[in-house]
Parts: C-alpha cells; sequence; structure tokens
C-alpha cells in the first residue's frame, strides 16, 4: 500500500553577495571549459608562489588552472621555513604565501574561487607574515603571523574580524609557526623559538586568551600544531633544558599538564591520534636516524617505535592514519647537512597497531615534502626539490594505493622546476571543501569537519537490546572508525551522506546510510539479525528435534553445547521452560506457524523540521519472533534498497505481540521534492510518499 503524505516547509531567505571591491583580481592560466564536469580535484602549493588545481579521473591528470598568490605557498628548504598546504571550504580555496621584500618578509592570505582560480579578496597586513595554514570554522579563517600575532579574518570578504598578539618571556614578539587548531569555540595555537608559553587558547569568537599552558624547562617552543582528541590537546617540545625534545598531552579545558614522554630526537611535525594511539614522526636536520613514535593517548606509554628506514633519513612532516594504517614520508638522506641529497626518498605505510611495512614507495628524484592526505582508498603526496636553491628536479603529485602503494597517477611540474611542496588538498565538487584523513585529523589546517564532533555514535545490539561486538566499515565516503569491542563505535565523518557496512558473528550483515551536517555527532542504535531463527538453540541452520532436546537437557541442568539460550526462548515471555521445548515439537509437527512480524499500522506527524513515522508491528505467527525493522529513505521508489536504510530496530515478539518504533526524518536537510519512506520486515513492508516544499 502506498500512502501519500504533504509536508509544508517555511520559506527559505537566499542571500547572494556582489563582487569584493578593492581586490587584486587574477586571470587564472588557462579557462575552465564550461563543458567540463569537476570532479575530485587536488590544490597544491609551490616555491614559486603559485597555486594549482589538478583534476584527477583514474590514472589520467589534467591541470585545471594555476594561479600566481606572490611569495611562496610552503617550502622543501631544510631551514626553518613554514610549512603550508590550501584549505578548501564551500567552494573557495585560502592559501598563506610569504614574499621576501628587501631584508625583510611580508605575506598574505589569499582567497580564490575553487572552479577558475581567480582570486576572490586578498588580505594582508602591516608585519603580517603567515605561518602554517589557513583553518576555517563557521564562516572565519584563522591564521597565525610569525611575530606572535593570530588574526581571524571574515571567510567571504576577507575583512578582519580581530587580531591578538601574544606574550613572550622578552621583549621579542613570540614566534608562531604552525596552523591554528579551532574546536568548540576556542583556537588553539602553538609558540615556537624562546616563548613564554608552548601552548594558548584563545576564545574564537573575540581572540582573548583563555589560558595559556608552558613548560618550566622549555626553550625552544613547538615544530608543530597542536592536535585536538577527546579533550586534550597534545603538542611537541622540540628542545628543553634536559637537552631531550618531549610530546606533552594538556587538558583542553584548563591548560592543565596531564602527561610528558620524553626522547631524543627533533619533532618538526604535527602529532596525530586516531583510534586511542598517538602517532609522531621524529628526527630533523643534522640527526643520525630518524623513526615513527606510538603512543598510548591516555597516558604517553610508548607502544612501539618504527625506525626501519634509510640511514640519514629525516622527517620533517607529519603522518595520516587511516584504517588501521600509518602513513608518511621521508625528505631524502642527510648526510649533507641542510642541502641534503635527494636520493631515498620515501613514502611508507605501516600497520598502526604493531608498526610493522605494508608497502613502501620510493621517490628517486625529489623529496616527499608533505604530509599525505588520504581519501577513498587514494594516498595523495607531494614531493618538492632537494631544497628551494637546487636548479634541478620536478615537483610531483602522486596518487598511491592506499593498499599496496602502487601508483594510480603522477602530476609533474615539467613546465616549472620549483617543488609542490605544500600538503594536497582533496575535494570532491566546484562548491565543496577539503576532504580526506588530514582535514578530519586537524593537520596542517582545517575546515568545520574537523574534529569527531561529526559523526556518529553508533551502538549495535541484537534484537533484544543487548550489545554486540562487530566490524564496521565505511564503504561509501570518507571518515574514521574507533571503538569496540563492547559494541560501541564512533564514526569520525566528513558532512555528507556515508554507507556504513556493519557485520558480526552469527548476525546478518546490514548496510546503513547516514547523513551528517558539519559539527553534528549524532547517537545511532542499530539491531542486527540472527541469522538464525527463534529455537535453533545449537544453530545448525534448522529447526529439529535435537533443538527440543537441548532445551529439556538445559533445564535438567545438563549444560549442554552449543546452546544459544536466546533462540530458546521460543514464546520469548523471558525465560526458559518446558513450553519452549514443546513449542519446538508443535513447530515440527506443523501444529504451529512460526512468528511473523507484519506492519498493521502508519502514521505521520510533523513538528517544525522534523517529520515522525510511528511504525506498529505485530507478530501474526504461532511463535515468538526475533527480527529487525530497517526504515529507509530515497528520493525514488526504485532506489529503496538496502544502501537507502537510514535506521534499524530490534523486534522481540511473543505470540500475538507488537511493538510499536518511530522514525525521525529531519526534512529540514532535504531539498524539495518527493521522498519515500519504507518500513521493511523480514516478512512485510509498507511505503509511504513524503513531498517535502511547497507550501
Amino acid at each position: 500500500m502506498l500512502l501519500a503524505v504533504v509536508l509544508g516547509l517555511a520559506g527559505v531567505a537566499v542571500l547572494t553577495a556582489g563582487p569584493v571591491s578593492g581586490v587584486d583580481q587574477v586571470e587564472p592560466d588557462g579557462a575552465v571549459d564550461e563543458n567540463t564536469t569537476f570532479g575530485t580535484t587536488v590544490y597544491t602549493g609551490s616555491e614559486d608562489g603559485t597555486v594549482l588545481a589538478v583534476d584527477v579521473d583514474g590514472a589520467t591528470t589534467e591541470r585545471v588552472w594555476k594561479t600566481d598568490v606572490g611569495g611562496t605557498v610552503g617550502s622543501s628548504d631544510d631551514g626553518l621555513l613554514y610549512q603550508s598546504a590550501p584549505t578548501a571550504a564551500d567552494g573557495t580555496v585560502y592559501v598563506t604565501s610569504q614574499t621576501e621584500v628587501g631584508s625583510g618578509t611580508s605575506g598574505n592570505l589569499t582567497a580564490l574561487d575553487a572552479e577558475t582560480g581567480a582570486i576572490e579578496w586578498r588580505f594582508s597586513d602591516t608585519g603580517f607574515v603567515p605561518d602554517g595554514s589557513p583553518t576555517i570554522v563557521d564562516g572565519v579563517v584563522y591564521v597565525t603571523s610569525v611575530f606572535g600575532d593570530v588574526y581571524a579574518v571574515d571567510a567571504d570578504t576577507g575583512s578582519r574580524v580581530w587580531e591578538t598578539s601574544v606574550p613572550t618571556n622578552s621583549s621579542e614578539d613570540a614566534t608562531l609557526k604552525s596552523a591554528p587548531t579551532v574546536v568548540d569555540g576556542t583556537v588553539y595555537v602553538t609558540g615556537f623559538g624562546n616563548n613564554k608559553f608552548n601552548l594558548y587558547a584563545l576564545d574564537a569568537d573575540t581572540g582573548e586568551q583563555r589560558w595559556a599552558y608552558a613548560t618550566p624547562d622549555s626553550f625552544s617552543g613547538t615544530g608543530g600544531s597542536p592536535t585536538y582528541y577527546e579533550g586534550t590537546v597534545y603538542l611537541t617540545d622540540r628542545l628543553h633544558a634536559a637537552g631531550e625534545t618531549a610530546i606533552r598531552a594538556v587538558d583542553a579545558a584548563t591548560g592543565e599538564e596531564q602527561w610528558t614522554f620524553d626522547k631524543s630526537l627533533q619533532i618538526w611535525g604535527t602529532p596525530v591520534v586516531a583510534n586511542g594511539s598517538l602517532y609522531l614522526p621524529t628526527g630533523g636536520v643534522g640527526q643520525p636516524s630518524a623513526g615513527v613514535y606510538a603512543l598510548d593517548a591516555d597516558t604517553g606509554d610508548r607502544e612501539w617505535f618504527f625506525d626501519n628506514i634509510s640511514s640519514g633519513s629525516f622527517m620533517k612532516d607529519s603522518a595520516t592514519v587511516v584504517d588501521g594504517t600509518v602513513y608518511f614520508g621521508t625528505r631524502g638522506n642527510n648526510e649533507s647537512g641542510f642541502g641534503g641529497e635527494r636520493d631515498e626518498s620515501t613514502v611508507y605505510a605501516v600497520d598502526a597497531q604493531t608498526g610493522t611495512v605494508e608497502w613502501t614507495f620510493d621517490e628517486p628524484d625529489n623529496r616527499v615534502a608533505s604530509t599525505p592526505t588520504v581519501h577513498d582508498g587514494t594516498v595523495y603526496v607531494s614531493t618538492g626539490k632537494n631544497n628551494r636553491y637546487d636548479p634541478d628536479g620536478v615537483g610531483h603529485l602522486y596518487g598511491l594505493d592506499a593498499e599496496t602503494g602502487a601508483r594510480e597517477f603522477v602530476y609533474d611540474r615539467s613546465d616549472n622546476g620549483t617543488g609542490l611542496v605544500g600538503s594536497p588538498t582533496v575535494v570532491e565538487s566546484a562548491n565543496g571543501s577539503s576532504v580526506g584523513s588530514r582535514v578530519l585529523q586537524g593537520i596542517l589546517g582545517h575546515t568545520d569537519a574537523f574534529p569527531v564532533q561529526t559523526g556518529v555514535e553508533l551502538t549495535l545490539t541484537d534484537p533484544t537490546g543487548d550489545t554486540v561486538d562487530g566490524t564496521v566499515r565505511i564503504i561509501d565516503g570518507s571518515g574514521t572508525v574507533t571503538g569496540g569491542p563492547d559494541g560501541r563505535y564512533t564514526l569520525s565523518l566528513e558532512p555528507g551522506t556515508h554507507t556504513v557496512e556493519i557485520a558480526a558473528p552469527g548476525f546478518e550483515t546490514q548496510q546503513l546510510t547516514v547523513g551528517v551536517s558539519a559539527g553534528e555527532l549524532l547517537e545511532q542504535q542499530v539491531a542486527l539479525a540472527h541469522t538464525h531463527d527463534v529455537g535453533d538453540t545449537d544453530r545448525d541452520g534448522e529447526l529439529s528435534v535435537v533443538d527440543a532436546v537441548l532445551v529439556q537437557q538445559r533445564l535438567a541442568d545438563m549444560n549442554p553445547t552449543p546452546f544459544d539460550p536466546t533462540l530458546a526462548d521460543v514464546d520469548r515471555d523471558g525465560e526458559l521452560s518446558i513450553v519452549d521445548a514443546v513449542l519446538i515439537q508443535q513447530r515440527l509437527a506443523e501444529l504451529r506457524d512460526p512468528g511473523r512480524a507484519v506492519v498493521s499500522d502508519t502514521a505521520v506527524s510533523t513538528a517544525g523540521g522534523t517529520t515522525t513515522v510511528t511504525v506498529t508491528v505485530e507478530n501474526t505467527g504461532g511463535l515468538g519472533t526475533l527480527q529487525t525493522v530497517r526504515h529507509r529513505l530515497a528520493d525514488t521508489e526504485s532506489g529503496l534498497g538496502a544502501t537507502a536504510t537510514r535506521a534499524v530496530d530490534g523486534l522481540d515478539l511473543g505470540v500475538a505481540g507488537e511493538q510499536t518504533l518511530t522514525f525521525e526524518l529531519d526534512t529540514g536537510t532535504l531539498d524539495p521534492g518527493t521522498y519515500y519512506y519504507e518500513v521493511v520486515t523480514d516478512d512485510d513492508s509498507e511505503t509511504l510518499q513524503i513531498t517535502v516544499g511547497g507550501s
């Protein structure tokens, strides 16, 4: 039966912005074909001051545009030059650059149209020398300056929202050389050099300082951005009075230190935290060796240290972690100091739990001069020249298979010898935002997608409501899964729609579609259906007299095995009795029908932007039944397949029992049009036609 329900939505005002006055507009090099389909596009910066947009389609690459923003965007030099990467948000690419002017340095924050490369606006200020990638949250661009200033800039217009200077222990200004991290209304920035403080927490709306953290023995500051994870901020201390470097954990709300891990190798990158572990490449210029640490994020205890890399190699960039693998790159041989050599640069994939190598990819000509970005099964990595004074060398943008390391594509700057040194930024549409592991983990700037406040807190149960330990895999879209083995999982997702596959031994594999907005953390419970019917106590796939005998043996305290007490409770009254054995025998004699879950009633109500569908399911069979109810939503009736499942409820029904379930639909997130809602049991289904929009 098909029921039609018409839902009215209040009118929505649409605001449009005119051109920004007084902005230096730059024509991109090469117009974009009007008929070109904007697919997966990678943005990267270079040492010659250009930003490039490269379209990636399978094994082929094509430059869409390049725009000169002036100066240098990132650097592969081994001196204390900054590392930066573009950040994309809502169809605009934001990038910082530095320019040498006489004996000094100036800089810009530039906003580019993601589709054409045209400059929308450019922000600069006296003494403004940005260092690190821009971070965009709630329509504001946050960026640091090397002279100790933090800026908040309107993302649409380029106008200053606020500016704050941070204090030092000397007459000199503080040095900030990393991207800000913005979480829950707080901006976290780290100091570099002889600073009074290592970490500052600022109000995101005003720039007012909330607290500052300092170690009493530190005198060199941090080399990377602060990392936020579940209420803790992690930062690096490049060198302190004991002659060692350190990794530190600080409470995000108070600035109180939680733990410190001391080590001997220099740290230049940003810590990465995933699945409860912290990962950090170490080993800088002039040091004999390098490696990657894995620490327990709660305690700082060392889990493993990976140093199976070429002798003399060093690392200044961060790692990225996806689906149980840590990806990072080395910058080549370090035997000749700051100049170095271009040989022995490698991309590594290492098992996140054990530190064992899964694969390597060698770059024979250039340095791996960026943090990898992993998205949809591909590792994107940029390579730069030996150093910025090297007359030879060509920068490359590689796409590598995340599972094997096989090269999927390569784009090289054969038209220009400068390196591609900024971490690659990936988007999937012309009006989209940065996607991939680097964004989700807050490395080198991020958007509203970071941190895990965007995603789903998922609980797996059986139809009775008991939690189930299983596996959760994101099969459509990008994100990470943490949690288990208690049946509770956190899915850290990019804004949008994702398909998730859920599996557990003894239960049917389930696909679920979830949609999340930026900054939204949903709570969802999914009931998994047993692969065996009620009464199949030995779980052999069929009902037999053996099952009735096993019930009697259990009642006699004989503890038979195998035996599933949940399935043995045939009448679903909550206890095992001789009645259950009798019901199995009656079913075998065809005196009783199996349990049958039928949709007996549906109702729809709307309040504000939420529509609630109420479903009543009753058991019309002769036995109890354990099933699931799948709630599906699609914009076409033919689209109501397994991947259209939005929620899954458990059914635990006795004979003649019934259960009422609800499904809430946020119509405010849907485009106007006709949608189809379907409720599905193992035995029955009902479809409602829903119209969104109109008066």
